[in-house]
């Protein structure tokens, strides 16, 4: 029986799988939706409200508007599970959720 392999790959080489979570989505959905952004650019006043000063390129910023917001222009996902932390009790660290989506077939 041959198992399929899987390796890390950067998700803009457009891989089968994209596995997400909350650390990084969340973050890409307010900058998403931040007047600091234009046409995909972070405007470079606001540079230090990014971890180490470097805001992402706009590819970065176009890959996850195009997947959290379902737009599929270049990238075209879908979400095929989510894993919602189920914790009720205040903990200092808790578990991001995690998202998978799938690339479409043409």
């Amino acid at each position: 029986m041959e198992m399929d392999r899987f390796k890390v790959v950067d998700a803009l080489q457009n891989p089968d799988y994209i596995i997400l979570t909350s650390y990084d989505y969340k973050r890409m959905e307010e900058a998403l939706i931040s007047d600091k952004l234009h046409d995909y650019k972070w405007d470079p006043k606001f540079s230090e409200e990014w971890y180490r000063f470097h805001p992402p390129s706009e590819k970065v910023f176009r890959f996850y508007d195009e997947i959290l917001n379902n737009k599929g222009m270049e990238y075209e996902y879908r979400l095929i599970k989510k894993f919602e932390k189920n914790i009720f009790v205040p903990i200092e660290f808790p578990p991001p959720q995690i998202r998978i989506y799938e690339k479409l077939k043409k």
